[in-house]
């Protein structure tokens, strides 16, 4: 009898142990289901600070997760593209004209009713509408990116999602109603409206502002299990959108009591509701502006409420820094939806912190933006010093090619000079520290100093240059590229056209030291062929594996440029008996072998663009590539219009196009002749492989350029063969 009593007992424990295993792990029953977006435009991470340093709610801003989220769409940086963008799962862009309009409303002297009706054929109430909904549809269908406005809203609704958006940034002389965009579907509504909690008060900016007791019943009103509501809180952008006509006085006090009230809101809903919470902003202030300061805040409370959290975006494979792209995965996500694959980005990866603060983040947010904030002023300076150093040493070479000093001082400037994309990587995390001018300072002394040293120490100056950032960018690419990602060379998630791997800008620089680190082993005398052509494999390879493999360089421009170039190299010094019309036949097998090692390479590899692109290919979706293919030159037009890189392209492909018709290789080896060739290869490969190929071509002549020059100053043979 007490065995089967306890058989019994047993057997109901066993029943219920998953019940409470899984009431344990995820919470009370359908909190993951409710969802609240606080969308607040002109927030930036100066409010941010100010709430942590002045909010009276200290405890609330000690929980949940801040980070920042690159909230770009397509075309300029606007409140209106970033929310198209959010609510499209894509980079997209608004359309003049675009707004939500309440019923009866005038849009152009016209109910918008009767324009709806006028403009689709049909007639329905709703209690928002889109007029300009299909305009909105077909010009981002007809973009390279193809983003589908409304599919989001539309997977919400199918799967019994209640929709509600709340409030707007109207101002006195403008209607604003954007919130909407990011549960629009694709009929063009956006579920349940409400007005805000607005009401008339003559003391706040365009005369209205939020009521916080007001709003929080229409939240609970169109609350529900399965939920997603979204407030567009107004009265930040209302502030800032008034700023230059207040006085200083009067702002610091407006701003202040605007902070304190959103910060008392953001307390309400976090300690009334059960929902996840998520304070965004889709756009910064003018202010904010000003200072380069672009990346938006976001913090995120989950139903814990006491927990402190960190995230991990797959797009950009860096914690608590997200992508816009990577806003409709994680919601679907948090609804208990399946996000699927269909989408540019990936659900964030929450996890919980032991130790760390929110306002932690604060920190790299702030060496984020310094990186762009001095980028500009800082690479226009290098780049045009770049481009007076090959025109002076070329002078050098021309007027005084046998003068030792001066031989030897453009020796020097030389070697100064192809040393910079090294101390730029190493000097990387000093940036948030030292002005733009300290830095230029420290730039100068750093390379001179090293110039002078390495020249003191060795007659390959070049090659131990190349050899010491060959060796440093590799091992910051096998460490996640901390150094890189930090770097003026490197790129700043603010721009956000790479978050991981090796920029362009380094990738050039990157596989032409790779071959040029091995010009001992080539010249200068007998060299065993065993070690020389062990050097030879080893880094070569190297050198593609590392900018291949999507979890280190994940360059596949640059890979493939690499490919070529060693696929030139080994056929210049291991086949060159066999005649280019033989060599033919075999290129295009070169070139689907080529493919398939960068393939090969991805294999249980992080997500990223590469696996898109292949994925593409095979699905033979020719018009999706031809789409990345224009984009691509595209990008390349637009940075020979507009780039400072231009100078460097034009000056270093001119340079080499005289030296080449002078015919300077006329004075070198047969082993010379191959170096300087296999990276002028390169450098054209980089230039038509690269979706920035003018800066990856441009950096990689150049150091091609100042290894040729360092070669004739050695040998001072400019004039005798003249």
């Amino acid at each position: 009898m007490k065995k089967s009593r306890f058989a019994i007992i047993l057997f109901v424990f066993l029943l219920i142990l998953p019940t409470i295993a899984i009431a344990e792990a995820g919470g009370n029953p359908g909190d993951e289901d409710e969802l609240l977006v606080v969308l607040v435009p002109g927030l930036s991470f100066d409010e941010v600070r100010w709430l942590i340093d002045h909010g009276e709610k200290t405890r609330l801003w000690e929980t949940g997760g801040l980070g920042a989220v690159n909230v770009k769409g397509e075309g300029n940086y606007s409140y209106l593209n970033h929310a198209v963008t959010m609510g499209a799962g894509e980079r997209a862009a608004g359309i003049a004209g675009w707004n939500g309009f309440l019923p009866a409303e005038l849009v152009d002297q016209t109910p918008v009713e009767e324009l709806v009706l006028q403009w689709t054929g049909e007639s329905r109430e709703r209690p928002l509408y889109h007029p300009f909904f299909s305009q909105l549809v077909k010009k981002n269908e007809a973009g390279l990116r193809q983003g589908q406005v409304g599919r989001f809203g539309t997977m919400l609704a199918d799967a019994g999602v209640k929709r509600h958006v709340a409030g707007h940034s109207d101002t006195r002389t403008e209607k604003q109603r954007y919130g909407s965009l990011l549960l629009i579907d694709e009929e063009g509504g956006a579920g349940t409206y409400s007005p805000g909690g607005i009401q008339a008060d003559t003391e706040s900016p365009s005369g209205m502002r939020h009521n916080r007791d007001e709003l929080m019943e229409e939240i609970k009103k169109n609350s529900g299990k399965k939920s997603f509501t979204v407030v567009e809180w107004g009265d930040v952008h209302r502030l800032f959108k008034e700023r230059t006509a207040m006085t200083d006085r009067h702002f610091t006090a407006r701003y202040e009591k605007t902070m304190l009230e959103l910060e008392a809101f953001i307390h309400t809903v976090v300690g009334d509701t059960k929902k996840e919470v998520w304070l965004l902003s889709p756009g910064v202030n003018d202010r904010a502006l000003e200072k380069q300061d672009q990346l938006a805040p976001l913090w995120v409370w989950k139903t814990d409420r006491s927990a402190v959290w960190t995230w991990k975006s797959d797009t950009t494979r860096r914690e608590q820094l997200m992508g816009s792209v990577d806003l409709v995965p994680t919601w679907l996500t948090a609804l208990g939806l399946e996000a699927g694959t269909e989408w540019t980005g990936y659900p964030l990866s929450f996890e919980q912190s032991i130790t760390g603060k929110p306002a932690d983040f604060l920190e790299r947010h702030e060496a984020m933006t310094s990186v762009f904030a001095k980028r500009g002023p800082v690479l226009s300076g290098y780049i045009t010093a770049l481009v007076t150093v090959l025109v002076g040493v070329s002078l050098v070479l021309w007027i005084k090619p046998f003068s030792v000093v001066w031989r030897r001082a453009a020796r020097i400037v030389l070697t100064s000079a192809v040393s910079s994309p090294l101390w730029f990587l190493l000097t990387g995390p000093l940036v948030p520290h030292v002005s733009t001018a300290g830095y230029v300072l420290l730039m100068v002394i750093a390379t001179a100093a090293g110039a002078v040293v390495v020249d003191k120490m060795t007659r390959h100056s070049v090659s131990v240059i190349c050899g010491l950032f060959f060796l440093a960018a590799t091992l910051d690419i096998l460490n996640g590229a901390s150094l890189i990602k930090q770097s003026f060379l490197g790129y700043d998630p603010i721009i956000g056209a790479r978050y991981y791997g090796i920029g362009n800008e380094f990738a050039g620089v990157y596989i032409v030291s790779g071959w040029l680190m091995l010009t001992p082993f080539f010249t200068g005398g007998k060299k065993r062929p065993v070690v020389r052509h062990t050097a030879l494999i080893a880094v070569l390879t190297g050198m593609l594996l590392f900018l291949a493999t999507s979890s280190l360089g994940a360059n596949a421009g640059a890979s493939l440029a690499a490919g070529v170039m060693i696929g030139f190299i080994v056929y210049k010094l291991f086949f060159a008996f066999v005649s280019w019309k033989r060599l033919a036949v075999f290129l295009p097998a070169g070139g689907v072998a080529l493919l398939g090692f960068l393939y090969v390479v991805q294999l249980n590899q992080p997500a990223s663009h590469i696996h898109s692109a292949f994925s593409l290919l095979f699905q033979g979706d020719v018009e999706a590539i031809g789409r990345i293919v224009h984009r691509k030159l595209e990008m390349n037009w637009k940075i020979f219009r507009i780039s400072h890189w231009t100078q460097l392209f034009v000056t270093t492909y001119l340079l080499i196009g005289i030296y080449m018709w002078r015919g300077k290789k006329a004075v070198w080896s047969h082993e010379r002749n191959v170096i300087v060739q296999g990276c002028i290869i390169a450098s054209l490969a980089l230039l038509f492989l690269n979706d920035s190929g003018i800066v990856a071509a441009a950096t990689s002549m150049f150091v091609t350029l100042c290894a040729s020059y360092a070669w004739l100053l050695d040998d001072g043979k400019e004039k005798q063969t003249g």
